[in-house]
């Protein structure tokens, strides 16, 4: 219910849950299997040295010069 979100555990069980105990366990473990533990991605500078950023970073840099003529 909480890694999903919600604020009832019923809309959990509603759109998440299926009626067999087959799909109860394969759920439960699909979700015991998330983390939060964000993806980290090298790349070069403006000079061409290495960095690690975190992907987040990476998306919004993307994003922003793709906005901000140059």
């Amino acid at each position: 219910m909480q890694r999903a979100g919600h604020k009832k555990l019923d809309t959990t069980m509603k759109y998440y849950i299926n009626s067999t105990s087959t799909s109860k366990m394969f759920l439960l473990s699909t979700l015991n299997g998330i983390t939060t533990d964000e993806m980290e991605i090298e790349v070069l500078d403006n000079e061409g040295n290495k960095q690690i950023i975190k992907e987040s970073t990476y998306i919004r840099r993307q994003s922003v010069s793709a906005v901000i003529p140059h």
